[in-house]
């Protein structure tokens, strides 16, 4: 059984009301997973949305050698799985326990059915998600330009620019 303090430790829940928690907590499930479990997997269509109130996810994608590139480290407080909102969507990435998690997991299916039925709640916790969503986009798009900056083909580039200009 979820307790309503549990669902007001994560921060993309801290906008709801109690009422609102209550409806959450009566579909949502703690769990604990140990160090290595695979949540999912990339271009796996997603069943849950994850909270985290203890341990350490990683947000896996293949990198353009073929290898693996962390994409982020969601710790307590914070949640992955966006996707599961979203029908027909896969998952762009693996999640990995990388220490014992104990988490919060809600059904999609079911949330969705819980915003239809509550369109406040629906609302508020859509908004929250857009949020976080933005401001991961906003970090994304700050990584690849920083990543861009230091190409060396496009410094090449930018000297190459450099010399044909006028003195």
């Amino acid at each position: 059984m979820v307790e309503r303090n549990d669902l007001r430790q994560i921060k993309i829940l801290e906008s709801l009301n109690d009422a609102m928690l209550g409806k959450i907590a009566q579909v949502a499930q703690l769990k604990d997973f140990e160090t290595g479990t695979v949540l999912f997997r990339r271009k796996e269509r997603l069943e849950y949305f994850y909270l985290v109130l203890s341990g350490n996810v990683a947000l896996e994608v293949e990198s353009s050698e073929g290898g693996t590139m962390t994409l982020a480290q969601v710790g307590p407080g914070n949640s992955f799985g966006i996707s599961t909102f979203i029908p027909g969507t896969r998952s762009s990435a693996t999640a990995e326990c990388q220490e014992p998690c104990r988490l919060i997991v809600l059904p999609g299916k079911e949330m969705l059915e819980l915003f239809e039925q509550d369109g406040h709640l629906g609302y508020a916790f859509m908004l929250q998600v857009m949020r976080i969503f933005k401001s991961r986009m906003n970090q994304r798009t700050r990584l690849f330009l920083r990543s861009l900056e230091r190409h060396p083909e496009i410094q090449s580039a930018f000297r190459d620019l450099g010399h044909m200009s006028p003195a």
